[in-house]
């Protein structure tokens, strides 16, 4: 592999149609070659959504253990989401490249690693395997890697009870549901929380990953939250909600910068069911509840099986209220195209409008491979008129979009997202990263290395500019079925990475991460 003393330049590889490498992923360099100009990326005022891609071969479903599979083991138990069993700490090897000696904090990623077994079990989803975190602390030039389960009260009564729960056991004594805390990490008031959007978040030391224990907000927090709540940079206040299982409702809140809680209040959904929400986005002023059709059916609990069901004949609906409302009557709800959007890169506001961006599909389901491709989208709410327009801002297929946390609800320029090279298993085919230019709409694309796999590509700023900084993900590498940790050029989303560092041990595929630099611990 080429050092980091001999970059290469930029250059363009084949694509596809639709942008996507036609390769299996580019090789480094060994030569310069000519800049390639940015991508343009299109720009339209209808949903067209792009055709199926011409799918790369996936990660694979070999067992990195040597584990031999059973007719009908899931998907998400398979490969690089075969869970790993021991909790270790130790140094990461460099590979490639070296580590800038201005990056120094952690960056940490939760995911599902069932402690108990799920092989034989038809039903198991990754969203039911237990929270894991693997960090990785960088300071001078060196990395340090540590995982440890989060120690939730699901994992704790699966210990005392020897075997996986039953459903109907995942339901504690108060009728909260007992999460996993896979799903999403969020730091505020000087505290790591894990996320898991229908239960209370559990708090973590840095860097022991020590549980600590379930976050109430000193007993003020009586209802789940968001696995995808939004700090803002400019007051440090954390925005969330939390959506019930059984009835058409969610539960608004604000923190302040300390963690006491400023506001909480219910607000009923629009469609008359339960309803999934994962997201949500804020602006100077506003929150926005996202209310996609995703509904909740009750008969599919009892078959066990996934609960929610996307309707595509019902519209998308966006609740905006302003961020220290005190009641459901202060929100204004907006109507769009039907969609399911997992994630959102931001919101702000433009005069008497509101612009969102973020990776809607015209049709999802739990069913891997039965949904549509993700893409980038746009859409603008006229708080006079009550309209909305909405626009397809590229055909590539993406998700897991994410902005410097400095713009978090302020207008920023740029997004990144991962990259993917097909619409089957989600956690098995990401091949690389994109930047987005919003102002000159233009696109750079990296593709990992070395037939790689990855996951979201976590920002780490690195200087004034919005786009200074790097790209940090765990990759999976089925020639030895080992993990690296995968640094790019955010500015640049130059082919040659940064650095890549093997980790002690493999990363299963997983969710979300964070950058926590050292000096805000």
């Amino acid at each position: 592999m080429a050092s980091r003393d001999a970059p290469i330049a930029r250059h363009s590889w084949p694509r596809g149609p639709h942008g996507q490498a036609a390769n299996s992923g580019p090789p480094v360099a060994q030569h310069r070659r000519p800049p390639v100009a940015q991508q343009s990326i299109v720009g339209s005022s209808t949903l067209a959504w792009p055709p199926e891609l011409p799918v790369r071969p996936f990660a694979g479903f070999a067992s990195p253990t040597g584990r031999s599979y059973e007719r009908g083991t899931q998907a998400s138990l398979m490969g690089n989401m075969e869970p790993v069993v021991d909790e270790i700490a130790g140094p990461l090897e460099i590979l490639h490249g070296a580590l800038p000696d201005s990056m120094d904090g952690h960056f940490i990623r939760t995911g599902p690693n069932p402690a108990m077994s799920h092989f034989g079990n038809p039903r198991y989803h990754e969203f039911e395997g237990d929270g894991m975190l693997h960090a990785t602390q960088v300071t001078k030039g060196s990395a340090v890697y540590r995982n440890r389960y989060v120690h939730t009260q699901r994992k704790a009564l699966q210990e005392e009870k020897g075997r996986v729960l039953k459903q109907v056991e995942k339901m504690g004594s108060n009728g909260r549901y007992l999460g996993t805390a896979n799903t999403n990490l969020v730091w505020h008031a000087k505290q790591l929380l894990a996320l898991y959007e229908v239960d209370m978040p559990y708090a973590l030391s840095i860097p022991q990953l020590e549980t600590v224990g379930q976050w109430s907000y000193n007993g003020s927090l009586a209802h789940n939250m968001t696995a995808h709540p939004k700090v803002c940079s400019v007051t440090g206040e954390l925005i969330c909600f939390g959506y019930e299982l059984a009835l058409p409702r969610v539960h608004y809140a604000v923190a302040d910068k300390d963690g006491n809680l400023l506001r909480n209040f219910s607000i009923p959904t629009q469609g008359g069911k339960p309803v999934m929400m994962h997201d949500m986005a804020i602006t100077t002023r506003y929150s926005l509840l996202l209310e996609f059709p995703l509904f909740f059916e009750m008969a599919r609990v009892m078959k066990g099986e996934m609960p929610y069901v996307h309707d595509t004949t019902l519209p998308s609906r966006f609740g905006i209220l302003p961020r220290h409302a005190t009641s459901a009557v202060d929100v204004q709800w907006f109507e769009g195209k039907s969609a399911m959007s997992f994630h959102i890169a931001n919101a702000w506001e433009e005069g008497d409008t509101i612009k969102l961006v973020g990776c809607p599909q015209e049709k999802f389901s739990f069913a891997y491979g039965d949904s549509s491709p993700s893409v980038l989208y746009e859409w603008t709410f006229d708080l006079n008129t009550g309209k909305t327009e909405e626009r397809q801002l590229d055909d590539v297929h993406v998700e897991f979009p994410v902005v410097n946390p400095r713009v978090v609800g302020r207008k920023g320029r740029y997004v990144w997202c991962a990259v993917f090279a097909g619409t089957g298993h989600p956690f098995h085919s990401i091949c690389g990263c994109i930047k987005y230019d919003l102002q000159r709409g233009t696109h750079l694309r990296h593709n990992f290395v070395g037939n790689r796999w990855g996951g979201e590509s976590v920002f780490a700023s690195a200087g004034d500019a919005e786009d200074v900084g790097y790209l940090l993900t765990y990759t999976f590498n089925p020639e030895d079925n080992t993990t690296e940790l995968y640094i790019v050029d955010a500015k640049t989303m130059d082919p040659n990475p940064i650095a890549i560092l093997r980790t002690p041990q493999r990363v299963p595929f997983g969710f979300h991460g964070i950058w926590i630099p050292r000096d805000e611990l």
